[in-house]
């Protein structure tokens, strides 16, 4: 039955419109020791933030609707493709960039989102080259097609606690800057780093 506060839905339909692929990741259970496991029953790296082993990358709005408008509708897993690019940037390094950004003022922000561990995950435009081929700050990585993030506005268990972009809650309506700006703010950190290392 649809819900006419079911973010989830609403927000797994933008990703699609926006050419983000979605899927619904396994989902948190309880353990017997009293904290949270992943519903795939094993010691996974990414618990309850990982796709279903059946599930499969959508942007289907129809496929996207029969998925989240369960009772419970699943968190929302995106990556990268066509329309936008995911990377993984370090704490320090996001930190620091992020400093940057404010100091620029740029017209169009990068959206970014903290992970659990500490790591940034920036969203920008599709690059207009192979992403393979930059030359990436060290730490930087870019998140291939099919590699999951959880995507806001999915909840964490253990805090449940929403997640939200950083800078740029309007995404994913709003298109984020194009990769080679942002990839630049990155290497200058990089370089600033290396001679003057800061703590975060």
């Amino acid at each position: 039955m649809f819900r006419s506060k079911n973010r989830l839905l609403t927000a797994a339909l933008a990703y699609a419109t926006a050419g983000i692929p979605v899927v619904p990741p396994t989902r948190a259970v309880r353990s017997p020791g009293g904290g949270w496991a992943c519903s795939c029953g094993s010691a996974c790296l990414a618990p309850a933030a990982h796709p279903e082993v059946k599930a499969e990358w959508t942007r289907d709005p129809d496929a996207i609707r029969a998925i989240w408008t369960a009772n419970e509708p699943p968190n929302i897993c995106i990556t990268s493709g066509e329309a936008v690019a995911l990377w993984r940037v370090p704490l320090t390094t996001g930190a620091y960039a992020m400093r940057l950004f404010e100091h620029q003022r740029p017209a169009v922000w990068p959206p970014m989102l903290k992970q659990v561990d500490g790591d940034w995950i920036i969203a920008t435009a599709a690059p207009t080259i192979d992403a393979q081929v930059f030359d990436l700050p060290h730490g930087v990585s870019y998140l291939r097609p099919a590699e999951p993030v959880l995507a806001p506005p999915s909840i964490l268990p253990d805090s449940w606690r929403r997640l939200s972009w950083r800078e740029c809650p309007a995404f994913p309506t709003m298109a984020p800057p194009a990769t080679e700006p942002v990839l630049a703010i990155l290497q200058i950190v990089d370089r600033e780093l290396r001679v003057t290392p800061q703590h975060y």
